[in-house]
């Protein structure tokens, strides 16, 4: 598979502990391809000058000291709710990936928010929000004009 350029790559390391060197590996590969690179929060690795953070929805609270320490790195934001859509990007992330907005076989997915309800959250939000859980390329269609990207884990492996 074979990303266009700028697209985004979030590392989500699960405790790995070859987090950092995964981490390092990935951010030059991303940068010879033109891909923007992300690294979660909660890994210990900081954000090279080519890598943006990613923040788990309990971890919105860190967005404000990372800002400052990584004033120009991107910032993304976990979020399953409206309130905390507006929240992370209250406290300093770039963009927001709501979840789940479709059915989602991930374990940790909660309850489906449906196409309607994610187009009424992200008409409430002030900033760029990204659509993920269960996306498809037909459910996909439903959220044109309203999710800012689709982020994806098995659509990416399915495709």
């Amino acid at each position: 598979m074979h990303l266009p350029e700028g697209c985004a790559i979030i590392y989500r390391h699960f405790g790995n502990p070859n987090a950092r060197q995964i981490s390092k590996e990935a951010s030059t590969i991303c940068k010879a391809r033109g891909l923007v690179f992300l690294v979660s929060c909660d890994s210990g690795v900081p954000p090279g000058t080519d890598t943006g953070v990613h923040f788990s929805e309990r971890l919105h609270d860190a967005i404000p000291d990372w800002r400052k320490s990584y004033p120009k790195q991107i910032f993304t934001a976990a979020a399953n709710s409206a309130q905390s859509a507006r929240r992370a990007l209250g406290l300093g992330a770039n963009a927001v990936l709501l979840s789940p907005v479709f059915d989602s076989e991930s374990p940790s997915a909660g309850l489906a928010l449906g196409a309607e309800t994610f187009k009424q959250i992200v008409g409430n939000i002030n900033g760029p929000v990204y659509a993920l859980g269960g996306i498809t390329a037909q459910n996909a269609k439903t959220l044109q004009g309203y999710a800012a990207g689709l982020a994806v884990v098995s659509g990416v492996l399915s495709a």
